[in-house]
């Protein structure tokens, strides 16, 4: 989707095909399930809006779930990414307990098909001569994004589901965030990242690694918990650090953003 709301491209080219979605628009399916992903983006572009399962007219009326998320560009919100889910990834029995591991399967699918996207474009863009963002912009926000998906193995190693698999991951996310973390600080020669020495830029990114140490502590008590073990308590505490961490480190990418961190006296 564009951010008019408009279909511009489509795998299966049905009905909905090159039509509008914009709930302000005239479009004929704008009040579908499609039509809430695309709004749902649109409003919370940085995370996956879930949209359950509802007849969907284009598909002649068969059930269908939608995940979507957003396209950015430099920071810059430019289009929608939409998956329709086939009826035969829903429950025959709406009252059974949900697979979660079914849902993070499509999640991975949609997150790698949004990545494939945002690569295509830098080759087009470098190839094309176009201006890139800094590359401490790229990584602050590939910080950001990590956090979300820190929680989400955290949140499926407290729900059992795979626990064992989902904690490695963890642990390799928390490496992955530190190395970014270390290189936005300390730079790195690699990609052509300087070493950081604006004053309020490093402030910030202070702040997010005191934040970072606030989740670990409860992300170690979850490693060191068996999964019927995990309080309540537990968990108020990790969404209570995660949300703290996310606060900070927004505000380190909005500093990435502004400026590239940079003593242009150096």
């Amino acid at each position: 989707f564009d951010l008019e709301g408009n279909l511009i491209y489509s795998v299966y080219k049905e009905l909905d095909y090159a039509t509008n979605f914009a709930s302000n628009g005239t479009g004929e399916w704008k009040d579908s399930g499609l039509g809430e992903a695309y709004e749902g983006a649109l409003a919370n572009p940085d995370v996956i809006t879930v949209v359950d399962w509802k007849p969907y007219g284009p598909s002649s009326g068969a059930l269908a779930s939608f995940l979507s998320t957003g396209i950015k560009q430099n920071g810059k919100l430019v289009g929608v990414f939409c998956t329709q889910l086939p009826p035969s990834a829903r429950p025959e029995d709406v009252s059974q307990v949900l697979d979660l591991s079914n849902i993070e399967k499509e999640n991975t699918v949609l997150l790698a098909s949004v990545q494939m996207l945002r690569e295509r474009y830098v080759a087009h863009a470098i190839f094309e001569g176009i201006a890139l963002a800094p590359v401490s912009e790229t990584y602050s926000e590939s910080q950001l994004l990590s956090v979300q998906q820190i929680m989400k193995e955290a949140l499926f190693a407290i729900l059992d589901v795979k626990r064992t698999d989902y904690l490695e991951a963890l642990q390799a996310s928390e490496k992955k965030f530190d190395d970014l973390h270390r290189a936005l600080v300390w730079g790195d020669m690699m990609s052509g990242l300087p070493e950081l020495t604006k004053i309020c830029t490093l402030q910030s990114m202070l702040k997010v690694g005191h934040a970072m140490q606030a989740l670990k502590k409860y992300l170690k008590l979850l490693r060191d918990s068996e999964a019927i073990a995990v309080s309540q308590e537990l968990l108020e505490k990790l969404v209570e650090s995660e949300n703290g961490l996310r606060a900070a480190m927004e505000d380190a990418v909005n500093f990435f953003r502004t400026d590239d961190g940079v003593d242009p006296a150096a």
